[in-house]
Protein backbone atom coordinates (compact mmCIF):
# COMPACT_ATOMS: atom_id res chain seq x y z
CA UNK A 1 0.00 0.00 0.00
CA UNK A 2 1.58 3.71 -0.58
CA UNK A 3 -0.09 6.33 0.57
CA UNK A 4 0.78 9.85 -0.66
CA UNK A 5 0.46 12.39 2.35
CA UNK A 6 0.82 16.16 2.22
CA UNK A 7 3.14 17.82 4.26
CA UNK A 8 2.91 18.15 7.65
CA UNK A 9 0.53 15.41 7.96
CA UNK A 10 0.97 12.99 11.43
CA UNK A 11 -0.49 9.50 10.85
CA UNK A 12 -0.72 7.53 14.21
CA UNK A 13 -1.40 4.13 14.74
CA UNK A 14 -1.93 1.99 17.43
CA UNK A 15 -1.23 -1.66 17.74
CA UNK A 16 -2.96 -4.01 20.07
CA UNK A 17 -1.70 -5.78 21.41
CA UNK A 18 1.21 -3.82 21.90
CA UNK A 19 5.05 -5.19 22.30
CA UNK A 20 7.32 -3.90 24.47
CA UNK A 21 10.85 -4.91 22.43
CA UNK A 22 8.63 -3.11 19.31
CA UNK A 23 7.92 0.02 21.32
CA UNK A 24 11.59 0.68 22.61
CA UNK A 25 12.62 0.05 18.56
CA UNK A 26 10.23 2.96 17.90
CA UNK A 27 11.61 4.93 20.81
CA UNK A 28 15.36 4.28 19.65
CA UNK A 29 14.09 5.25 15.98
CA UNK A 30 11.85 8.61 16.89
CA UNK A 31 14.50 9.16 19.86
CA UNK A 32 17.50 8.95 17.10
CA UNK A 33 16.05 10.93 14.39
CA UNK A 34 14.76 14.23 16.65
CA UNK A 35 19.05 14.39 18.18
CA UNK A 36 19.98 14.14 14.43
CA UNK A 37 21.88 10.83 15.05
CA UNK A 38 19.88 8.63 13.04
CA UNK A 39 21.71 8.18 9.74
CA UNK A 40 24.87 8.73 11.70
CA UNK A 41 24.23 5.34 13.97
CA UNK A 42 26.86 2.41 12.88
CA UNK A 43 24.27 -0.86 14.25
CA UNK A 44 20.98 0.68 14.22
CA UNK A 45 19.74 -2.06 11.50
CA UNK A 46 21.28 -5.05 14.03
CA UNK A 47 19.56 -3.77 17.14
CA UNK A 48 15.60 -2.45 15.56
CA UNK A 49 16.24 -6.26 13.76
CA UNK A 50 16.64 -7.80 16.85
CA UNK A 51 14.49 -5.56 19.10
CA UNK A 52 11.23 -6.08 16.60
CA UNK A 53 12.31 -10.24 15.72
CA UNK A 54 12.64 -9.02 11.78
CA UNK A 55 14.30 -10.42 9.02
CA UNK A 56 16.09 -8.84 5.94
CA UNK A 57 14.78 -10.21 2.49
CA UNK A 58 16.16 -9.76 -0.63
CA UNK A 59 19.46 -8.65 -1.98
CA UNK A 60 20.27 -7.61 1.70
CA UNK A 61 19.12 -10.92 3.73
CA UNK A 62 22.35 -12.05 4.57
CA UNK A 63 24.53 -8.95 5.33
CA UNK A 64 22.45 -7.85 8.34
CA UNK A 65 22.37 -11.30 9.74
CA UNK A 66 25.64 -12.50 9.20
CA UNK A 67 26.97 -8.91 10.96
CA UNK A 68 24.21 -9.68 13.84
CA UNK A 69 25.86 -13.33 14.06
CA UNK A 70 29.48 -12.46 14.50
CA UNK A 71 28.93 -9.49 16.04
CA UNK A 72 26.09 -10.38 19.17
CA UNK A 73 28.24 -8.57 22.12
CA UNK A 74 28.61 -5.45 20.02
CA UNK A 75 25.10 -5.22 19.22
CA UNK A 76 23.48 -6.15 22.88
CA UNK A 77 26.45 -2.82 23.83
CA UNK A 78 24.70 -0.95 21.46
CA UNK A 79 21.63 -1.84 21.98
CA UNK A 80 21.84 -1.47 25.81
CA UNK A 81 23.28 2.13 25.11
CA UNK A 82 20.66 2.66 23.02
CA UNK A 83 17.55 1.32 25.08
CA UNK A 84 19.42 3.69 27.89
CA UNK A 85 19.43 6.54 25.98
CA UNK A 86 16.04 6.44 24.06
CA UNK A 87 13.89 4.30 26.13
CA UNK A 88 15.03 4.82 29.90
CA UNK A 89 13.79 2.43 32.43
CA UNK A 90 13.33 -0.30 30.02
Amino acid sequence: MVMRLAPGTVVKLTFIPGNLNFEHAMKIIQGAQKDGEYTQLSAPDNVIADLTNSNAVGDTKDAPNARHRSDSSGVEQVKKELLAKYAPGS
